[in-house]
């Protein structure tokens, strides 16, 4: 199969696009795929694989980018490309339309996003597959909606021993208001007033421009709450550097509202336990751990009790809630076996 990959932004040194980079990598490592070529808006540091090839279409402007953008897809065509692969955001689905439609060929598109814009409605349409983490990841009933999981390198993100958890509570992802960091914070100011406790809470994060005033507003939160010296937002991190990070803490926080937050999954591949109320998470996750590491949304006395009731566990059994997280990733959210079901429908459909 000869393949086109289509993405935003494709550089192992970002902390944000890192994760398209392992993708890229896995996709080229199938024996399927004879040829990848990457498409991408912006392009950084891709590790060089025979077969693997990577064009960067931004220019100065809107018009110039798009053109350059079909330039660079008449390329594929004329080389013989099988499929289009989308990952995530931009309007490539509906800019390559037209070649669907005149050339027939697929148009697969992975989207793990809560939130349907007009824009993501059309796109899905027009597209082959689309292929996302859970059903509330995509929450769009169409036949052709097709739920592969989330996908984490679990060689990468494994246990470290040698870091085994001492500092409390960790969350990771950019700052901004559907993460929920809010409420977090209000969490850990009730924990802390119910069970006469000092926990610690450390955000780790980029934050955007656009959202440079809501983090300014959650800094002057934690002070109105007494918390200045206990949650402390550390800024971005490194992929690389974020499987020894993960194993210094005890409880990994997601509140957010958005589709399956892949450092959840992570952190859970780290065998750290993630105490979340994010329904995306409470669909991946079995009933016994889900009762345990899922609570309601907007009860801050429930999220309270669920950190003071994880943070409580005894050696064995956060060894055993350890392990079972661990291997849930191992098996059911593993980037191999995620790539795998992906190529695997998009031979089919040949």
């Amino acid at each position: 199969m000869r393949l086109t990959f289509v993405c935003l932004n494709a550089d192992m040194s970002s902390p944000v696009h890192a994760t398209t980079v392992r993708w890229i990598d896995a996709l080229a490592a199938r024996p399927e795929v004879d040829h990848l070529t990457v498409l991408t808006l912006d392009g950084g540091r891709v590790p060089q694989r025979p077969g693997l090839v990577v064009r960067t279409f931004r220019r100065r402007h809107r018009l110039s980018t798009t053109w350059q953008f079909y330039r660079e897809v008449a390329r594929v065509v004329r080389q013989g490309t099988d499929a289009f692969l989308v990952y995530q955001g931009g309007p490539y689905p509906l800019l390559l339309w037209p070649i669907k439609l005149a050339r027939g060929i697929p148009i697969y598109y992975w989207k793990a996003h809560p939130h349907i814009s007009g824009w993501t409605r059309l796109s899905a349409r027009a597209s082959t597959r689309v292929f996302t983490s859970t059903p509330a990841a995509f929450p769009l009933a169409l036949p052709h909606v097709v739920v592969v999981g989330q996908g984490v390198d679990v060689k990468t993100f494994t246990p470290r021993p040698q870091t085994a958890g001492s500092a409390d509570l960790v969350t990771v992802g950019r700052i901004a208001p559907v993460k929920r960091l809010d409420q977090m914070i209000h969490a850990v100011a009730r924990h802390n007033d119910r069970f006469g406790a000092r926990v610690r809470l450390d955000i780790y994060g980029p934050t955007l421009p656009e959202d440079g005033g809501h983090a300014r507003r959650l800094r002057d939160m934690t002070g109105t709450a007494g918390l200045s010296d206990l949650v402390t937002f550390k800024g971005p991190v490194m992929q690389d550097d974020l499987p020894p990070l993960l194993g210094g803490y005890r409880l990994f926080l997601n509140f957010s509202k958005t589709a399956l937050d892949r450092t959840v999954v992570e952190a859970m591949a780290c065998g750290l336990p993630v105490l979340s109320t994010n329904q995306a998470v409470a669909q991946m996750l079995p009933p016994r751990l889900r009762d345990a590491l899922v609570v309601p949304e907007d009860d801050l006395d429930a999220q309270a009790e669920g950190i003071h009731r994880l943070l409580s566990l005894d050696a064995e059994a956060r060894a055993d809630l350890s392990a079972a997280v661990r291997a849930l990733i191992v098996k059911e959210h593993n980037l191999e076996i995620l790539i795998g079901r992906i190529v695997q429908e998009m031979g089919s459909r040949r």
